[in-house]
């Protein structure tokens, strides 16, 4: 089993750079390796693949980024009235 937390009691883990996002080309098809966030994302899959029970224990804000960390994990367990999570993508 797997439990990942953060040492921060108010900050599961932050999002990647929104400004980095808006810079992404569009005017081709996406290519996986053309990104900086392909490393991350390759790491989530790891995790969500795992042949391990994946736990993510959430205190504080889990930004963009630490909600995709956290999605990839096979359960996720928050402290009510503390656990924040958004998406920051969806706005954008």
């Amino acid at each position: 089993m797997v439990v990942l937390r953060s040492a921060n009691p108010d900050f599961f883990i932050a999002h990647f750079d929104v400004a980095a996002i808006l810079e992404f080309p569009i005017e081709k098809p996406a290519r996986h390796e053309d990104y900086a966030n392909a490393f991350y994302h390759d790491m989530c899959e790891r995790f969500r693949l795992m042949d391990k029970i994946t736990i993510a224990q959430i205190e504080g804000r889990a930004g963009g980024g630490g909600s995709e960390l956290a999605m990839s994990f096979d359960m996720r367990f928050g402290v009510r009235g503390k656990t924040i999570i958004n998406q920051m993508e969806a706005p954008l």
